[in-house]
């Protein structure tokens, strides 16, 4: 295990009553500290953290981020400083502050750590280069030829100098990692493909095992809209509206199996008293639902709006009002992929700000959309409240969105297809590697969400695609948000694991 400066040290965490007395600390203090926003027992736990932390302190913060591990084999998400512990400590309380209010809670989110104290992490490369297509030919071969743990962490990155590279993100010790490597290496011989083993970076990631072949939508020419809207829209809408469907199901198996897993949640005290949840299963094939639980009450969106929010640009966009080109398109990527909060306030002001995104989505999809109420920006904090959707207008969202129902639907889809973390299919093991997944989470500290959809396998090589939403949403707020939102997160997942354990049984899936 590879120290980041100098020997063994214990972890120091300098804390706000701290920092009044900061000069009569002893010789601990000295050296170079960084940033670490909060320790979890489990990896999972922390990367689920580096994928929020983007959305709220930004991608030019974000990029430096890497996650680390301590001797006590706990793991946080990092900021390589290596400043003083004053300057340090200076920019983690500004941090803290700003988390503290995006999360409304009371627990320290960010803290300085002496540099010497956490462990760099390390990952097994199989090949760097500017060649995309390629790198996405030897992501099959290495998943063929190492198996499903390997191709469930398998990513491509966009590394500097317009290269990208194939890397298995193992998060593991420079020894193992040096050994895995080397085992890696005999096995891809006769392939040509190399492995060798590199520090965690965290790159951006272009491509993984859920990702799809769906090309992002070609520019359209630069225009400014017309002062005067056109007498006729420049795509004449089709001349019968969405179709949609009911959601809801009575007294099937899986509810039942959901609603008793659920139970037993609440009786252990994984699920508490002051949390209502809804969940919805629909079956994209036969066109039906199979499970519905408080299906249709209304709870808050969280950033699960962020797709609606598309959906309203991407309206306006169709009929000329709006140009879909290289900044918006760049801002919707970062809305859905990353949970960009500022990007999601720009598309939102581009499209007429909350009350606009609202008349375009009651207008034109009301019979998708009856629950949902779009009345205020994200903002800057990340903390919103009040807009709200339910189970299954999300349902029918991603049901037109499958059908191609929606204006722009491939390049919807191509947004909510961008590799990222998530609660439907992400650290839920019994759904295979290779499942495509079209999804967005939303997190506060009331509320724990995902939807989405997965496309499962049949034994006979068919597709299953099927529609997955969990809530949970809290009456008040969770003053430890980290464990909060962790433990919840793993609820969502382990449902969405019984879920596909039950499908696999009735639908013959792999």
């Amino acid at each position: 295990m590879e120290r980041r400066n100098g020997p063994t040290r214990r972890v120091v965490l300098l804390g706000a009553t701290a920092w009044g007395t900061l000069a009569a600390l002893p010789a601990a203090a000295a050296g170079t500290w960084d940033i670490v926003y909060g320790w979890h027992a489990d990896l999972d736990a922390a990367l689920d953290q580096l994928d929020e932390l983007e959305g709220v302190l930004g991608a030019e913060v974000a990029r430096e981020f890497v996650v680390v591990r301590t001797d006590g084999e706990r793991f946080g998400v990092l900021l390589p400083l290596r400043g003083s512990a004053a300057e340090v400590r200076k920019r983690a309380l500004l941090q803290d502050a700003l988390l503290k209010t995006t999360y409304d809670t009371d627990e320290e989110l960010a803290t300085a750590v002496a540099s010497d104290s956490t462990s760099i992490l390390y990952n097994i490369s199989y090949g760097l280069g500017p060649n995309l297509s390629e790198l996405k030919r030897h992501f099959t071969q290495v998943s063929a030829l190492l198996g499903t743990g390997v191709a469930r962490r398998l990513v491509i990155e966009k590394t500097a100098h317009g290269n990208y590279a194939l890397v298995y993100k193992r998060y593991g010790e420079l020894q193992n990692t040096r050994q895995a490597a080397e085992r890696h290496a005999r096995l891809l011989r006769r392939s040509g493909i190399s492995a060798s083993f590199i520090k965690e970076r965290n790159n951006p990631i272009v491509w993984s095992d859920s990702s799809s072949d769906l090309a992002p939508t070609p520019d359209k020419p630069p225009a400014t809209p017309p002062k005067t809207p056109p007498k006729t829209p420049p795509r004449t809408p089709p001349k019968t509206p969405v179709r949609t469907t009911d959601m809801s199901t009575y007294g099937s198996g899986l509810s039942k199996a959901i609603n008793t897993h659920v139970r037993k949640l609440r009786a252990n005290g994984r699920v508490a008293s002051d949390e209502k949840t809804s969940w919805l299963v629909f079956d994209l094939s036969a066109d039906r639902s199979l499970a519905a639980i408080n299906a249709t009450a209304s709870r808050q969106c969280a950033s699960m709006v962020k797709p609606l929010v598309a959906l309203a640009f991407l309206h306006q966009a169709d009929r000329g009002k709006l140009v879909y080109g290289p900044v918006s398109r760049t801002r919707c990527e970062a809305m859905i992929q990353k949970s960009s909060n500022t990007s999601t306030d720009w598309v939102m002001s581009k499209a007429g700000g909350p009350s606009g995104v609202q008349r375009i989505l009651s207008k034109h999809y009301g019979t998708l959309l009856p629950h949902t109420h779009i009345v205020e920006y994200i903002g800057a904090s990340g903390r919103t409240y009040r807009n709200r959707a339910s189970a299954s207008d999300y349902g029918r969202f991603l049901r037109a969105l499958w059908r191609d129902q929606l204006p722009h639907s491939t390049e919807l889809k191509r947004l909510m297809n961008l590799p990222s973390r998530n609660r439907i299919y992400t650290g839920a093991p019994a759904i295979p590697s290779g499942t495509k997944v079209y999804n967005k989470t939303g997190s506060t500290s009331r509320l724990c969400g995902d939807m989405g959809i997965l496309v499962a396998r049949r034994t006979s090589a068919k597709a299953f695609p099927y529609i997955i939403v969990g809530i949970i949403e809290k009456t008040s707020r969770a003053s430890n948000y980290g464990s909060w939102i962790g433990a919840r997160s793993k609820v969502i997942r382990g449902v969405s694991n019984l879920v596909y354990t039950e499908l696999k049984k009735s639908h013959q899936l792999t």
